[in-house]
């Protein structure tokens, strides 16, 4: 089989690593030496790894690669015939969301839930690469996951001021109501704030201080405010 840097592979045989070959990763994956542990074996997992280096071995004619996990980033020598192609992306059991569509091997289609799994197919029998250990093997393996997007139809807008701030402010502002361009309320401590009104020419006034909390509760401290966004 013919690799390229960058494939993405599955270990399909531990035991064509080489552990200890500390010549080779100098010459050929210095770069990775970091993340390269002398004498650890390549693990016999489901992992994701991605090919970084593809060289001959210096003294048989063995095509060796260096593999990084793309998860925890530690690197392993391995010869080619003792990994696979695979076409997965790293997407695991843990990244299933609710709701999310799956579609099973079979062609059945169904919603998952953590506490339900998917129709047909409990959670507890669905392994880490989504692949089934229950019954009827793999016609029950999950080949699809699609993510449901949501549009917002409908989203109802808080009034920011009750109609009794309106009233008082309405009858504040209204003598310079044109001139006025922003509203903001600023605090002055951790109990006291005001409301300060900025208007055209670089004027502003502002109202008496006021205990946080009693009065004007859902604005946002320092956030500059239209007269129109307040209802005023």
């Amino acid at each position: 089989m013919k690799f390229k840097v960058g494939d993405k592979v599955k270990v399909i045989d531990s035991g064509k690593g080489y552990t200890t070959y500390k010549g080779w990763i100098r010459e050929y994956g210095r770069p990775y030496l970091n993340y390269w542990v002398y004498g650890e074996s390549v693990p016999k997992l489901n992992d994701i790894y991605e090919i970084k280096v593809i060289q001959k071995h210096n003294n048989f004619n063995i095509m060796l690669l260096l593999i990084q996990n793309v998860k925890n980033k530690k690197v392993y020598i391995i010869s080619e015939d003792g990994v696979t192609l695979t076409t997965e992306t790293g997407f695991t059991k843990k990244d299933l969301k609710d709701d999310d569509l799956v579609t099973l091997r079979n062609g059945q289609k169904g919603h998952y839930t953590h506490t339900g799994g998917v129709r047909g197919l409990s959670d507890s029998h669905i392994r880490n690469d989504l692949t089934n250990d229950g019954g009827m093997g793999e016609l029950l393996d999950i080949v699809k996951v699609e993510r449901p997007t949501y549009t917002t139809l409908f989203e109802r807008k808080e009034e920011i001021l009750d109609e009794a701030e309106k009233r008082y402010l309405r009858g504040v502002i209204r003598p310079f109501r044109d001139r006025i361009t922003s509203v903001k309320l600023y605090d002055v401590d951790k109990n006291t704030a005001y409301l300060i009104f900025d208007m055209k020419d670089d004027d502003s006034f502002s109202l008496p201080n006021f205990k946080i909390g009693t009065m004007y509760k859902n604005m946002e401290l320092r956030e500059s405010y239209t007269l129109e966004e307040l209802g005023l």
